[in-house]
């Protein structure tokens, strides 16, 4: 919801300058209000970063799925499926 606040006014220049609070309604039908005093400086700065990195040309390392760990080591697999380590004996 925050970047939709946040990119709207982009988007659409005629809400450009306006403060619009959004709302985010879950399948229980419980409404949560989202001011548009959410969308700080930092959080526009974070977003700017994580979209600056979703546009450049640095590709992540793959991530296997749970079901192709099974070709992986014991220890590896439990790692990437996301599952806490055992603490060292």
């Amino acid at each position: 919801m925050m970047l939709h606040l946040l990119c709207l006014p982009s988007a659409f220049p005629k809400y450009n300058g306006q403060q619009i609070d959004g709302c985010v309604v879950y399948a229980s039908g419980v409404r949560a209000p989202v001011p548009c005093k959410a969308v700080t400086p930092e959080f526009k700065t974070q977003a700017r970063q994580f979209i600056n990195l979703l546009d450049s040309d640095f590709v992540p390392e793959r991530t296997p799925r749970p079901d192709e760990c099974r070709y992986c080591e014991r220890e590896v697999a439990r790692w990437r499926v996301g599952r806490r380590q055992r603490s060292p004996e």
